[in-house]
């Protein structure tokens, strides 16, 4: 729906009241720009992302609106200091220009010149200003709180809305779409399993295991393999690299984990049945004939493309890789997938090679990120729609990471500088002290 069709759907279904609450929330999102309060807008627009396809109508589009308004007003904040968000995030920016271009190509110019425009707003002025925003590892260790935070709004929503659940269907939570909803479940996974394992939120870590077996949890009862296993996959880099610690809390959340939904599935056996039939078939529902459909509409214009946002007026593709190479032709395919190959290269060179473990450990967090979204690409679109979590996560992902490298580069040095000092006053202590030698001599 665009911004109009956003607009009329929030007018019929919010009335007065709802109406003077967003304009109040408008105000206060307003104030906070222009203070320059970006780590809050960051945790406003988390906040928002946890009622994306809320199951009431005027929530969803409220949310949505005000999704929008959240990311003009971090972008607008880079006048007062922008930052490169890193090489992926301008790929993509490059994606979203080529799609403006594009835009005369679609079926819905408005359209495609709407989610162009989006997609560039959050992976240009808005990543850079977030990024110009994360300069310490302090500044990223607080993002990711609120990510924890997003993640704990994510658990009271589905656990609150278990209730509802009809058996033997697929679960979608507090959301009117079930995909969705698990695969927000499944982004938000890997940061909750890092938080439980990461010295540095070591009063936080009864929270992340409650957060990280709850939303397993919810992700498996839902009977919804994208997300669900889009998740598992981000939580594998976290286990590379485990002390006894580390062994402990992965067992205790695995532990958990299984008896809790053993437990729940108890009392639920047409659910229990649902949940066997979805996880231990290979069927693809559907999809590969909407992937073979999708191929040869992309082979029809497999140069141009046909505008961004035009694959949604065709039929959903189940396969962001498919959505993007029919709208953006090879201009599009190149750099969108390029620009996750890159993240998932950039993690890599920092797990292997920083000295530092703080980094190595923040990089197996965003190699595991990256990789859910790769794999989530392959069974939904939703990786191309530039205001939710998908898209947001990758933006994260690549500004933490062009800032790590920076931040590595400049600890090595400082590293080097400190060896270097210390082996100069070695060899003056040296010097002073040799029988019949005078220092300055």
């Amino acid at each position: 729906m665009d911004l109009f069709g956003r607009i009329s759907g929030f007018m019929d279904s919010a009335g007065p009241l709802g109406l003077v609450a967003v304009l109040a929330l408008l105000l206060g999102l307003l104030a906070l720009a222009v203070t320059g309060k970006r780590m809050i807008l960051l945790g406003a627009y988390l906040f928002l992302l946890m009622f994306s396809g809320f199951a009431v109508p005027a929530i969803d589009a409220g949310s949505t609106l005000l999704r929008w308004v959240v990311m003009l007003l971090i972008a607008l904040t880079a006048v007062r200091g922008a930052r490169l968000p890193g090489l992926p995030a301008v790929m993509l920016s490059v994606y979203a220009a080529y799609g403006l271009l594009t835009a005369p190509l679609s079926p819905v110019a408005l359209w495609s010149i709407q989610t162009g425009l989006l997609m560039l707003v959050a992976t240009l002025p808005m990543a850079a200003a977030t990024a110009d925003h994360l300069r310490t590892l302090d500044d990223v260790y607080r993002l990711l709180k609120l990510f924890l935070l997003g993640g704990g709004l994510y658990v009271m929503l589905g656990l609150v809305s278990l209730g509802s659940l009809r058996q033997g269907v697929r679960f979608s939570g507090a959301s009117s779409s079930a995909p969705l909803f698990v695969l927000t479940g499944g982004l938000l996974l890997p940061t909750a399993v890092w938080g439980a394992m990461s010295p540095h939120l070591r009063s936080w870590r009864w929270y992340c295991i409650f957060i990280a077996v709850c939303t397993g949890m919810l992700c498996i009862l839902s009977g919804q393999r994208t997300g669900t296993l889009a998740g598992f996959v981000g939580c594998l880099p976290l286990l590379a690299r485990l002390g006894f610690k580390k062994i402990a809390i992965a067992t205790l959340l695995l532990i958990l984990g299984v008896s809790l939904v053993a437990v729940v599935l108890n009392f639920m056996p047409d659910q229990a049945e649902f949940i066997h039939r979805r996880f231990l078939t290979l069927d693809t529902t559907g999809r590969s004939d909407l992937w073979d459909r999708a191929v040869d509409l992309c082979l029809a214009s497999p140069w141009l493309g046909n505008g961004m946002g035009s694959s949604s007026l065709e039929f959903g593709f189940h396969n962001a890789y498919l959505s993007t190479w029919f709208e953006g032709g090879l201009v599009g395919i190149i750099f969108y997938t390029g620009a996750f190959i890159l993240m998932g290269v950039l993690a890599l060179r920092l797990i292997v090679r920083s000295p530092f473990s703080d980094i190595s450990d923040l990089a197996r967090l965003m190699l595991g990120l990256v990789m859910a979204n790769l794999a989530a690409g392959f069974f939904e679109s939703k990786l191309t729609s530039p205001s939710n979590i998908a898209m947001f996560v990758a933006v994260v992902s690549s500004v933490v990471l062009s800032g790590m490298r920076r931040m590595d580069r400049e600890a090595r040095w400082d590293l080097a500088q400190y060896d270097y000092e210390h082996e100069w006053e070695q060899g003056m202590t040296t010097e002073a002290t040799a029988p019949g030698v005078e220092v300055g001599a």
